[in-house]
């Protein structure tokens, strides 16, 4: 799974050859501005074999790929065949999700730009293009070899398309995420000395600066997931007149984790604290011990004095027991579970993983480290039941759909609490003095949007007003597949 994101931008000027495509088929292209279009000559090679079939993916053709907003997210997709034709034409958002050769992909509003084609020539009309600065990528696709030429398309990722400057400004050569959290970040901006303004916005953060090796960004926490990528927050990030943005969630895109243990402050906030919602969210994270995974010998969890081996019989009694001895309230010790399933430490949301995670035994889902909402819902609910007794308490754990999300529902005396342990998120009352509870959360949309940007799906609240169906959960030994822990 991916963390650390340092992207380095490719420049390309107009009148200059650059070199794209793939490996056994290569694509020489020159870029011009003329007469307000951008025209794009090209010369490939490699990519001539033809098919009997009628569709036009299975036949030679050239893909090109334009991020005319320079947003590193969507993409024009226009694909040309040797002579010129125009067989298909697509306006997407793509992003790079948890493994780096998994793009998520969908239809992005509007249409693709005009574009006149003719063999080894493409003509585009730039009028409306918001900057100096377009992201570009292409790829000869052989048409005898449709589903490698489909796959090497799908999986271009905005984040890695070249810059092409189509006027003269300020060059910037790189941003360096280091491994973004969701918190005050900093991060590096690869720009000339002689830069003046560097100026980030996500949300409603602002920062400037004039140093590109400290640029502070505000990943806010409450944009943690969106639940459509239409809805992503994005990061704006402008140095002088270059412009350009960035999707941030945490599967795909830039990802910013939460890192358990690092932070100085484990102050709990007062119930009166204007920000308190933000501050009880880097309590528990502070509280937590640095926990982090590791392969060596099978799948532990270290940190300094403890060593917890995720395939073992006891690891659900160890993982208690450290939050046990760090939380002395109940309601404490239930949103750290969720704390630490969403975090780094704990279970990531990873579609080609989620097949995994539906059939192994629930106590390796802590090993397998990855899978869907449904999953992680269902690892933290089985905490929240082990744990329960060590304080006096006997809870029932319940999945929760959402019509578009699962979460934990947890039974707690005449009382449903839910946590959201794919995203680390907990729900405390208005007061800042107890949990909410469910009924009180369909209720009063306050409760949960001062959590998380985005309770809705599929044109209906998550909470607010809805009937919720609680089911059961699985159980340990539900399933027959155990991974064998007999291992080197």
């Amino acid at each position: 799974m991916r963390w650390r994101q340092n992207l380095r931008f490719r420049v390309v000027r107009p009148g200059e050859a650059v070199e794209l495509g793939g490996d056994a088929a290569a694509l020489a292209v020159t870029p011009a501005v003329e007469d307000g279009a951008l025209v794009l000559r090209y010369r490939a090679s490699g990519g001539e074999e033809s098919s009997a079939r009628e569709s036009w993916h299975h036949n030679a053709h050239v893909v090109f790929l334009f991020d005319w907003e320079h947003d590193h997210f969507t993409r024009d997709l226009i694909a040309v065949a040797p002579d010129g034709t125009v067989l298909h034409r697509a306006r997407e958002l793509a992003a790079v999700g948890e493994d780096e050769q998994h793009v998520l992909t969908k239809t992005a509003p509007g249409e693709p730009r005009p574009v006149v084609s003719r063999p080894g020539e493409l003509r585009i009309d730039l009028g409306g293009v918001p900057g100096p600065v377009i992201g570009l990528s292409a790829e000869v696709v052989r048409g005898g070899a449709p589903v490698r030429g489909a796959r090497l398309v799908a999986n271009r990722d905005p984040l890695l398309f070249c810059d092409l400057y189509l006027r003269t400004a300020t060059v910037v050569r790189g941003v360096d995420f280091a491994c973004p959290e969701w918190k005050l970040h900093h991060v590096r901006v690869d720009a000339p000395p002689g830069a003046r303004r560097i100026a980030t916005r996500f949300l409603d953060h602002a920062h400037e600066t004039d140093d590109p090796a400290r640029v502070p960004v505000f990943f806010d926490r409450r944009a943690k997931w969106s639940n459509d990528m239409a809805l992503d927050a994005m990061l704006e990030l402008t140095v002088d007149d270059w412009r350009a943005s960035f999707p941030v969630s945490f599967d795909h895109g830039v990802i910013p984790r939460d890192r358990l243990g690092v932070e100085a402050d484990r102050a709990r906030p007062a119930p009166d604290d204007p920000a308190f919602v933000a501050k009880i969210e880097r309590y528990y994270l502070a509280m937590l011990p640095p926990l982090r995974r590791v392969r060596d010998g099978g799948y532990a969890l270290v940190a300094p004095g403890v060593r917890v081996d995720l395939l073992a019989d006891d690891v659900l009694d160890r993982l208690c027991d450290i939050i046990r001895s760090t939380f002395d309230d109940p309601a404490d010790a239930l949103c750290a579970i969720s704390v630490f399933v969403g975090s780094a430490a704990g279970f990531l949301h990873s579609a080609p993983r989620s097949p995994a995670a539906s059939v192994v035994d629930v106590r390796d889902l802590f090993a397998l480290g990855a899978g869907f909402c449904s999953h992680a819902a269902n690892l933290a609910g089985l905490m929240a039941e082990s744990i329960a007794p060590r304080y006096g308490q006997t809870w029932r754990s319940y999945s929760a759909g959402l019509q578009g999300h699962i979460v934990c529902a947890v039974a707690w005396g005449d009382a449903m609490h839910v946590i959201d342990p794919m995203a680390g998120k907990f729900f405390y009352a208005l007061d800042n003095r107890r949990l909410a509870t469910l009924d009180e959360m369909t209720r009063v949309p306050e409760i949960t949007y001062r959590v998380d940007c985005f309770n809705r799906a599929h044109g209906h609240e998550f909470y607010v007003g809805r009937d919720i169906t609680l089911q059961e959960f699985t159980r340990p030994s539900d399933r027959l597949l155990r991974v064998d822990e007999e291992r080197e």
